[in-house]
């Protein structure tokens, strides 16, 4: 593994992630208090400058893997203009550098207008849902591509919709005393919530078809075991999100202003953890799926695995 090229693309993902989140935020949930509304704008500024700054790095590090030589020598060489140019992996970079540069502009804005808000949101959707033509599901062929792509663009827009809208969250409760306002945002995004996890399970469950397949290759991959940690990870965040729902928010519903301190400290944890989940994330994307590698059955005696013909036999894509 490349530490640099993970780091790289956690990075990467994370500002995009983050992106969707902060614009759905302003565009889906009330935000009333001017001064959280510039704080947004400047968190969405800083995560579309996160796109543009770690993609050409991201775009180098992969020419230097492809032709399988040094950073330097890859650069001085122009490979990195040969993968953009000639490569899918090297357009889908290109065209969500075109769409984050036409969002700054609508960035500035956030927050005057409905219109200009949902144009903004679409096109950080189209630049997280992109994504998935980057990843494994990228290099399917056949009847499955469009299933695992559809699932793959649903699972990223979903994942940053709801993580990259806890830190405006966050920044609401913690920046007005006002329990009305804080009842508001909360119940917004804890709504937007549960339609985002709806579709990460749906679409999850179909991606870990496609790339694991079987219990073996779950539990005995070191690709699978990472995938079972970071659904531990997602599933500790479930359950402070049902907390704050099922607990908390009708306490704030009453004016305690204890539980909205109480929520904020929850969100604070859960965008910790989504960043924990975002580097894995990042990992996984630079190895060969679960239901192509070779697995060790770590419970005794290992059942029979049976290669499967959903996906090209050894297929590995850099996302």
């Amino acid at each position: 593994m490349d530490p640099l090229l993970i780091a790289t693309r956690a990075l990467h993902f994370g500002g995009a992630l983050s992106l969707l989140g902060v614009v759905g935020f302003a565009a889906l949930i009330a935000c009333e208090p001017p001064p959280l509304m510039r704080r947004l704008r400047m968190a969405a500024q800083l995560s579309a400058g996160a796109v543009l700054m770690t993609a050409p790095l991201w775009l180098t590090l992969v020419g230097a893997q492809m032709s399988a030589d040094t950073l330097a020598s890859a650069i001085s060489s122009g490979v990195p203009q040969t993968v953009l140019l000639d490569t899918q992996f090297g357009h889908l970079i290109g065209l969500r550098c075109v769409l984050t540069l036409l969002l700054l502009p609508l960035l500035s804005r956030l927050g005057a207008g409905r219109m200009r808000d949902g144009a903004a949101l679409l096109l950080a959707a189209a630049i997280v849902g992109g994504m998935a033509w980057q990843g494994h599901a990228g290099a399917e062929l056949g009847r499955h591509a469009v299933i695992h792509l559809a699932a793959d663009a649903v699972h990223l827009v979903a994942g940053g919709l709801w993580l990259g809208a806890l830190l405006p969250l966050m920044l609401l409760l913690r920046g007005t005393k006002q329990t009305s306002a804080q009842y508001r945002a909360a119940k917004g995004f804890s709504t937007l919530g549960v339609i985002c996890v709806a579709a990460l399970l749906a679409s999850g469950v179909v991606n870990t078809y496609y790339l694991v397949g079987s219990a073996v290759a779950l539990f005995g991959t070191v690709y699978g075991r990472i995938l079972l940690l970071k659904l531990a990870l997602v599933m500790t965040m479930l359950t402070l999100a049902a907390i704050n729902r099922w607990y908390l928010l009708p306490q704030l519903a009453d004016h305690e202003r204890v539980a909205g301190r109480r929520i904020a400290r929850h969100t604070g944890i859960e965008g910790a953890l989504g960043l924990g989940v975002i580097a894995l994330v990042a990992v996984l994307g630079t190895m060969a799926p679960a239901m192509h590698g070779p697995f060790l059955w770590p419970f005794g005696a290992a059942p029979q695995l049976h290669p499967s013909s959903a996906m090209p036999a050894g297929h590995i894509h850099d996302e």
